[in-house]
């Protein structure tokens, strides 16, 4: 049960796309059905509405990529950990750096891998932030800013 969601085709965080958005993966029937009435202006037929809604189908073509994406899916997400592994190993020495652990998922995609920089670091998050991008290191300030 695969249906159009956000997403940008080639971007660092999204594991999975459909060229123009994602998809979303249903659990359960109930949930589909809720889907279904969401992407569908909240229409359940030709004379019953149930909830507001979007026109949110999803084209054969983005179907179609989607699934050639699920076939490459279990390989996507063992590069990714691979990279996770690099980084951690590599920045395990790394006074100040503090990799941050798993977020409790059942199976991690690895699109973000977030760092904490603490007082002890010898640059600031900024500083650090600003040396990375200068050597082609495409970081991001994702909580900025920060409250001090």
């Amino acid at each position: 049960m695969v249906y159009k969601g956000e997403g940008i085709t080639n971007h660092a965080t999204k594991v999975f796309n459909t060229f123009e958005g994602g998809a979303i993966i249903c659990p359960d029937a109930k949930t589909k059905i809720r889907i279904d009435h969401l992407k569908n202006f909240g229409f359940v037929d030709e004379v019953a509405i149930v909830a507001p809604g979007i026109n949110g189908k999803m084209s054969e073509i983005n179907a179609a990529l989607g699934l050639l994406q699920l076939k490459r899916i279990d390989d996507a997400l063992l590069k990714r950990k691979a990279i996770d592994t690099f980084y951690r190993e590599g920045l395990s020495e790394a006074k100040g750096i503090h990799c941050l652990a798993d977020a409790g998922e059942q199976r991690a995609n690895y699109s973000y891998f977030p760092i904490l920089i603490q007082a002890d670091y010898s640059l600031s998050r900024d500083e650090l932030y600003q040396k990375l991008k200068d050597n082609n290191i495409y970081a991001r300030r994702y909580f900025y800013p920060l409250n001090k």
